[in-house]
């Protein structure tokens, strides 16, 4: 395993870089103001009515909507918004 490798493993096993519950519960989606749900790998957070994945890079998320990535529609996804 080399180094990054290494590090990437150290930093996921500790938690870091992971939005905490109490900074997810004070982030809206910018798009919406709806709730953003953290994915199980904490690399990226959902809003389930845009349908849309906002990124976490470095344990910032980039809430920028342009630069958000459009989710499979599981559900009845409001596209309004």
């Amino acid at each position: 395993m080399d180094i990054v490798a290494e590090w990437a493993d150290f930093i996921s096993k500790k938690g870091y870089g992971m939005i905490s519950d109490e900074q997810l519960s004070i982030l809206a989606c910018p798009a919406c103001l709806g709730e953003l749900v953290r994915t199980d790998n904490g690399n990226s957070l959902l809003c389930i009515p845009c349908s849309l994945s906002y990124q976490v890079k470095d344990g910032i998320p980039v809430m920028l909507p342009d630069q958000a990535v459009t989710i499979q529609d599981q559900g009845s996804g409001d596209k309004n918004c």
